[in-house]
């Protein structure tokens, strides 16, 4: 537990906003499986206490059932993927008022796209056995009420591309049953809340940042209008009209 308070200190000292912590293996990772649980309870619990001293979270990746209990009850906010959840970790998370970060886009790439561009076979076989699993854990606490938000855990090559966020909102409307005015919310509210920006950003309200799009089409009858950036016709950062395709 010593070096868990250790770690989480030297990181807050440097400047860290929050604090992620691996709390169980994963489907892109070789040596493990996302059952593995790989921090106590307890070394969870020093690592959220050291957040908590300076007015910060943390948040979890967590893919398998054990690991996922472990962090709830460690205090943790936000768990990302939760590809295992069975129906006490949903109620637990109900309860605590703790995010689910799903990510389906990431695993849907790998699973539908993943040999095209070299996906290693175990990281291919592992995904295509967790989809399925996934799915069903994102349905079951959508129907429970649990806050969820939008992730995609994308991050560079074409296949996970920085700024395709949408795909995740398609996914959860199309593959785990949302209303599409609730993937919406899921991204905009719901995500603010799990960065800790509610105050910020997240909602049309007086004193926030104003960070607004424009589409052609609505995305109630078609969340698939939010994928096709065309329909992008204008941009409003904190207020200020960036893009303008109105006129």
């Amino acid at each position: 537990m010593d070096d868990c308070r250790r770690a989480a200190r030297y990181a807050l000292r440097e400047g860290a906003d929050f604090i992620k912590i691996c709390a169980t293996g994963g489907v892109m990772s070789m040596r493990d499986r996302p059952e593995h649980t790989q921090f106590s309870l307890e070394e969870m619990k020093v690592i959220v206490e050291e957040a908590r001293k300076v007015g910060t979270f943390v948040t979890a990746h967590a893919q398998g059932t054990e690991g996922i209990k472990m962090a709830i009850l460690a205090g943790i906010k936000t768990i990302d993927h939760g590809i295992y959840l069975d129906d006490e970790a949903v109620k637990m998370m109900k309860e605590r008022n703790v995010i689910l970060v799903p990510t389906l886009s990431i695993v849907n790439q790998i699973v539908t796209r993943g040999r095209e561009v070299g996906i290693v076979e175990w990281g291919l076989a592992k995904a295509m056995e967790a989809f399925e699993s996934h799915l069903k854990s994102v349905r079951k606490a959508y129907e429970a009420g649990v806050k969820i938000a939008v992730g995609t855990d994308f991050g560079g090559p074409e296949l996970w591309k920085l700024g395709t966020n949408a795909m995740e909102l398609e996914l959860l409307v199309d593959k785990v049953g949302f209303k599409p005015m609730d993937a919406i919310v899921s991204a905009t509210k719901i995500s603010a809340e799990a960065c800790g920006l509610e105050k910020k950003i997240g909602t049309i309200e007086a004193g926030k940042l104003a960070d607004i799009i424009v589409v052609n089409g609505n995305p109630l009858e078609d969340i698939r209008v939010l994928r096709d950036v065309r329909n992008v016709k204008m941009v409003l950062k904190e207020g200020k009209i960036e893009v303008n395709k109105l006129s």
